[in-house]
């Protein structure tokens, strides 16, 4: 009877240990992402909001000249750009076009967070070369001054 107890205890033991704790499990948060809002250095105002730029010009494209995700919203105080690069750990680099002569190289640091059952992607950074750039104290925005 105690052979049996052992027996059983040790198939029980294997049987949840073998139990994939993560299946059914939901691990998307969507791909990394970050917002940019292009204002005009000497008067802060956004260049879409002044009509300096069209918001149909912009163009964004990855280290290979491939386009990247990236949405345009637009509102009455509002005229942002989400973009959205590759869910990968390390840097990576992108060229915002806006028309024919507004090119701004940006770098973004994008992080890998490991859970127990699930990996997701968080931009760890960004980085903006050949004009002055801060991070919004009231929101998640990078707000780039041309």
């Amino acid at each position: 009877m105690k052979n049996l107890f052992k027996i059983a205890f040790i198939f029980i033991f294997f049987l949840i240990n073998g139990c994939d704790r993560c299946a059914g499990i939901g691990c998307t948060t969507g791909p990394p992402s970050f917002v940019l809002e292009i204002v005009d250095a000497e008067t802060g105002i956004n260049v879409f909001t002044s009509g300096k730029y069209d918001s149909k010009d912009i163009e964004v494209t990855d280290r290979d000249n491939q386009t990247t995700y990236s949405i345009f919203q637009a509102g009455a105080d509002m005229n942002i750009l989400r973009i959205s690069p590759k869910s990968e750990k390390g840097n990576q680099k992108f060229t915002l076009k806006v028309g024919n002569d507004l090119v701004i190289p940006i770098e973004v640091n994008v992080r890998e967070g490991k859970g127990e059952c699930c990996t997701n992607y968080f931009e760890d950074g960004v980085t903006v070369t050949g004009y002055d750039y801060e991070k919004s104290k009231n929101t998640d925005r990078i707000i780039i001054k041309v």
